[in-house]
């Protein structure tokens, strides 16, 4: 198995022994450079996540893996336009989700609900790895910009208890009332938090 790093060859595995040995070195290089692996290429397939496992399952069967890295301040800076993108979608879905549970909501209708929180939960976790970012270099990220982070995965933590109190009780009109009157406040505050940093160009330190 070939293991290119960033365009750069690393090593020719060819045991168990020696991929974990080669990872070894690849992840703590990794994040003494400040940088996480982003995503990784098995044999033209592109992982996201859980490429640790498909490498120890398959790989007497690998032919090539390719490592891409990326900079702990520019997986911030991704972050937050993700996040930005995030709750501006959330924002519109809000009012054709809450209008169904005024009434008795369809099945597809409860999904787009499902989907919703789904989002929520996105970015609260979106939110803890930022912190993850800090807690690792607190150069990156300047404490004015952590605090709104932090505000913000809080402000998430606290919708997503509600709603699940909510749906617990099965109140459909509370639900809707939330969704309209509360958070559609507490997203449109956690948006101008984000934009106040991607916008006014607040960017990490390099």
């Amino acid at each position: 198995m070939r293991v290119i790093v960033d365009g750069i060859e690393r090593a020719e595995v060819t045991t168990l022994q020696s991929l974990n040995e080669t990872w070894k070195e690849i992840t703590s290089e990794c994040y003494a450079g400040k940088r996480f692996i982003h995503y990784a290429i098995i044999d033209g397939q592109q992982f996201y996540d859980q490429y640790e496992s498909a490498l120890l399952n398959r790989y007497q069967d690998i032919q090539e893996v390719q490592i891409e890295t990326i900079s702990f301040s520019k997986s911030y800076e991704d972050s937050l336009n993700e996040m930005f993108q995030y709750i501006t979608r959330l924002t519109r879905a809000i009012d054709s989700i809450s209008s169904s549970f005024y009434g008795e909501p369809t099945e597809r209708e409860f999904k787009y609900f499902t989907d919703f929180n789904e989002g929520l939960g996105w970015l609260y976790h979106t939110s803890l790895f930022i912190e993850s970012i800090a807690e690792r270099d607190e150069s990156i990220i300047p404490s004015l910009q952590l605090a709104k982070i932090t505000g913000i995965k809080n402000t998430i933590r606290g919708m997503l208890n509600e709603m699940e109190r909510l749906i617990e009780n099965q109140d459909f009109v509370s639900i809707a009332d939330y969704l309209n009157y509360e958070c559609a406040d507490h997203l449109q505050m956690c948006q101008q938090d984000v934009e106040g940093i991607v916008r006014n160009e607040e960017l990490p330190r390099q």
